[in-house]
């Protein structure tokens, strides 16, 4: 049994694009200097933030042995945190979508984590009692705590420890306000600022993982493992960068649709955003579920006869309804603003999510000649490799800029797909992404089918090789040796392109088509380096 105590102090300040950011339509309107809407940040009045937290741990276990075949491990552990405060009580956010911002206390009003009981089993059973053949299995529930990393960077991107404010009329700012003369349009004694929505009634999250594990001694020097790995999480943080949009006015079979120009002329409320007492808005909400299930394969040779090697293959699928917790640019591939009103569309591949991966190694102790100069110049070689193959990571094909009229700051549209096309091309980078399996929702307001994630970049093959010579120095101590190395990395100069994550949009926000959609424009790893080296071991 034990105990555990931790007291938590995350201090972050953050002055995001401090010279604003300014985004434009389309080339057309940038050609003109009509941008679309400006953030504009007021720098003299940043400050950090100064979030506390503390961390109560305790758990007790035993290991019981039935049998000399059968152990059983039970134990229980229990952890809590308190609600975060910031030093100078100067939290400001709003408690409900669309509220006005107001001054906190503590980040949410009820403490989801009091209850915290997690029970863990394990056993191990050695079937035919000679130590060559086993079953291991174990089942346990992990809580992830409400801890400063989940919020505070989305905290201290907004007021007051960033007062800051994003421009968007609906008609774009006016002609030439880029880039002298666009501050100007500014003032933030009046302007709506940004600030952070937390869910105020938090639900426990949890994660429950379970595994069985077959074992098996093949020869003295080799085992094989095959594992069935899973995993389960309930009421997962989910961050998206921007709620403040405007919602939905029907959900048809095809998916939900926002108000049409049309209807926006006729009922200009209906185009209003969800939150009229500020600009952007970042969300954090406990509604997030995630599924993994894996096959993990592993063969490993002990040092014997010069020779030593290991080899571990998983086949996995991850499911999520969203990636991203403490922000919504977490990961490259991943969405930064998914639809918080959508749940059901936001589910999909984890941005982590990898199909298949293989990775071995090895290392040889090359035989030579014991003494003489023959030793000297041909003994203590070794030869060494490591090997990795994968699927490509999961992304997403997008319609750019606003197609669906959201007015928020971070936005984003998706086509329709048409189920069946295979969206990839692997033989060409300049047009990974078949463009004919993609139509423009009608009307483009109009959510399309396209998932989040719903593509694959391309797969990775990596080889790097390593040369040792190791020199002992006697002389000095018996433990003093000179090691030099010749390391190659990727050295059959293989190109592992990147996903097109620049390239991903397959229509504009007209409707357009775009041109440059699966152009690939990077690599994965770098070509070929080598590189010699000396080691002194002591």
């Amino acid at each position: 049994f034990g105990f555990a105590f931790e007291n938590i102090q995350y201090k972050e300040l953050s002055q995001r694009r401090p010279n604003g950011r300014v985004r434009f339509r389309s080339l057309s309107d940038f050609l003109l200097d009509r941008p679309r809407d400006f953030f504009a940040l007021d720098p003299a009045r940043s400050q950090p933030v100064d979030v506390r937290t503390s961390i109560y741990a305790g758990y007790v276990n035993d290991t019981w042995r039935y049998s000399p075949k059968l152990n059983l491990t039970l134990g229980v552990r229990y952890e809590m945190s308190t609600i975060p405060t910031e030093a100078n009580n100067l939290f400001l956010q709003v408690l409900t979508p669309s509220g006005p911002p107001v001054n906190v206390k503590k980040l949410f009003a009820s403490n989801p984590t009091k209850y915290n009981f997690e029970p863990r089993v394990g056993l191990a059973y050695d079937i035919f009692g000679d130590g060559k053949t086993s079953i291991r299995s174990g089942f346990g529930i992990y809580d992830a705590l409400p801890l400063p990393w989940i919020f505070t960077p989305k905290e201290a991107q907004g007021a007051p420890f960033n007062t800051g404010t994003t421009l968007a009329p609906t008609a774009g700012l006016p002609l030439g306000s880029f880039p002298g003369n666009i501050y100007n349009t500014v003032n933030f004694s009046t302007a709506p600022l940004d600030v952070q929505f937390i869910e105020q009634k938090p639900k426990r999250n949890y994660i429950m993982n379970w595994n069985f594990t077959f074992q098996h001694q093949l020869m003295t020097d080799l085992t094989m493992t095959a594992a069935y790995v899973g995993s389960r999480g309930v009421h997962m943080a989910f961050g998206t960068d921007e709620i403040n949009i405007v919602l939905p006015v029907e959900n048809t079979p095809a998916g939900l649709r926002f108000p049409t120009p049309a209807e926006c002329a006729v009922t200009p409320s209906l185009c209003n955003r969800l939150n009229p007492f500020a600009s952007q808005v970042r969300g954090t909400f406990w509604d997030g579920n995630s599924f993994y299930n894996g096959l993990q394969l592993q063969l490993n040779k002990r040092l014997s006869h010069n020779f030593q090697a290991q080899a571990s293959y998983t086949y996995s699928k991850c499911i999520d309804d969203g990636s991203e917790a403490s922000r919504g640019d977490q990961f490259l591939n991943g969405i930064t603003s998914p639809l918080f009103i959508e749940k059901a569309h936001r589910r999909g591949r984890c941005a982590y999510d990898l199909r298949h991966v293989f990775v071995g190694n090895a290392l040889y102790n090359l035989p030579g000649p014991k003494n003489g100069l023959a030793a000297a110049l041909l003994g203590n070689w070794q030869l060494g490799g490591i090997i990795n193959l994968s699927s490509g990571v999961p992304f997403s094909v997008i319609i750019s800029g606003d197609p669906l009229g959201l007015k928020g700051t971070d936005v984003v549209g998706f086509p329709d797909y048409m189920p069946g096309c295979k969206i990839e091309n692997p033989s060409d980078p300049l047009n990974y992404i078949n463009r004919n399996c993609f139509t423009a929702p009608n009307p483009l307001q109009r959510l399309g089918n396209a998932g989040r994630n719903i593509a694959t970049g391309p797969r990775l093959f990596n080889f790097d090789m390593a040369l040792y010579k190791n020199i002992p120095v006697t002389s000095i101590s018996e433990n003093f040796r000179v090691q030099f190395r010749f390391e190659a990395f990727n050295i059959v100069n293989h190109t592992n392109f990147a996903p097109p994550l620049s390239n991903n949009a397959v229509f504009g926000e007209t409707g357009a088509a775009i041109g440059s959609v699966g152009r690939i424009t990077s690599t994965q790893t770098s070509s070929r380096q080598i590189q010699l080296g000396l080691r002194i071991n002591f």
